[in-house]
């Protein structure tokens, strides 16, 4: 079986590093997959016009098509589409996901290597299953069954080409990917309630797309500005109606943007260069009394631990081993670039996650035999923290 790549691409991480990352891999793994042909790329912002012009000039029997290129998959994903789609030539095979992991199967991974682990146990599901409906994010078909579906009459638009394919598409439950779309948009609201009630004046730090100043402004706490040097992500914050500086930090000065109540960075330390300096920068920026907001994820947590213990540390576009994270952080090494900046940590609290029962008995019985262990940092996900000037 012979099959061809059409990707999307379209996406809100179009540019950045983390896209690029998970493209590659994605590529990766197609091209180390028997029968594989070719790497093509259209966009759904020109309408069906540049798929069917891709479709037709292609000459393998199967077509893989990327809707959502910001995945995370394993190098078993085309070979089980290609194992249902053979089975079911005339049909559209999609692939699992998360929102339809629910129950047994919820998801319980946090690294590659969790992923693999992961999508290993689910070939003790059947192989195919009626889709839920859901819009997919990749699918394959027999050129001739895509072809088709992209030529149907009424099928003007992809809104026409996904509803049709939530109707009536396999699922291929043993092919499973992870999105990573919405990298630079959620809304951190669990963070609010650490900043002061005083604190009227927000600046967000990396912030992305804006979304965490927007739920400060929504909750009514009061105002602010995000920087965000990345320009696609910037625009949608300032179509958003926020006020947006699109430049690095250490470029932000008081003469420019004023002084503010409270600055937030929010898992982004482990991004930059020198933490140190930045935090450092912050506290020029603070009104008096204001306050730092900070979100950093702990390398200390199981799911790093129990890659290490097989000898892997395998990076990827999200999560606490993202390609693009130059810095990684202890609660300890944490507490002491809080002090060396002149930061005191006026509230502090872990996120949990705790851990699975593969490792939990093994690690309790080395406890037992007298091994120094951390359940605390294994447990932890990541660290939140509001800090003051010393």
């Amino acid at each position: 079986m012979t099959f061809s790549v059409l990707a999307n691409a379209r996406s809100s991480l179009a540019g950045t590093e983390e896209l690029e990352f998970g493209l590659r891999s994605l590529q990766r793994l197609c091209t180390g997959t028997h029968g594989f042909a070719g790497w093509q790329v259209f966009d759904t912002r020109e309408g069906l016009q540049s798929a069917l012009t891709l479709t037709r000039l292609v000459t393998t029997d199967y077509i893989l098509v990327i809707l959502n290129p910001a995945l995370v998959a394993t190098a078993t994903l085309v070979a089980q589409l290609q194992r249902v789609v053979m089975r079911y030539p005339e049909r559209v095979v999609v692939a699992a996901d998360p929102r339809s992991a629910s129950g047994l199967w919820q998801i319980d991974y946090a690294s590659r290597a969790g992923l693999e682990r992961y999508v290993a146990r689910r070939s003790d599901l059947p192989e195919d299953a009626n889709a839920e409906r859901l819009a997919p994010w990749v699918f394959m078909a027999s050129k001739h069954a895509l072809n088709r579906l992209l030529e149907a009459p009424g099928v003007t638009s992809w809104d026409d080409v996904i509803e049709a394919i939530r109707n009536d598409a396999l699922v291929a439950q043993r092919a499973f990917v992870h999105s990573f779309a919405d990298y630079q948009s959620s809304d951190r609201s669990e963070m609010l309630d650490l900043v002061p009630p005083e604190a009227r004046r927000l600046m967000d730090v990396g912030g992305g797309e804006g979304w965490f100043l927007s739920a400060f402004r929504v909750a009514g706490r009061g105002d602010g500005m995000l920087v965000e040097p990345s320009a696609t992500s910037a625009d949608v914050a300032q179509a958003r109606g926020l006020k947006v500086a699109t430049t690095r930090f250490e470029c932000v000065t008081a003469e420019a943007h004023g002084q503010f109540d409270c600055i937030s960075f929010l898992d982004v330390l482990e991004h930059m260069k020198n933490p140190l300096a930045a935090l450092e920068h912050a506290k020029w920026l603070l009104n008096p009394g204001g306050t730092v907001l900070l979100s950093v994820p702990n390398v200390g947590h199981w799911s790093v631990v129990e890659d290490l213990l097989e000898g892997r540390f395998d990076y990827l576009p999200l999560g606490i081993l993202c390609c693009t994270h130059l810095r990684f952080f202890t609660e300890r090494s944490l507490r002491e670039l809080l002090a060396d900046a002149g930061l005191e940590v006026k509230a502090w609290r872990n996120q949990p996650s705790p851990l699975p029962q593969r490792m939990k008995a093994g690690l309790e019985a080395a406890r037992t035999a007298g091994v120094a262990l951390d359940f605390t940092s294994l447990e932890t996900d990541s660290f939140q923290v509001l800090a003051e000037v010393a």
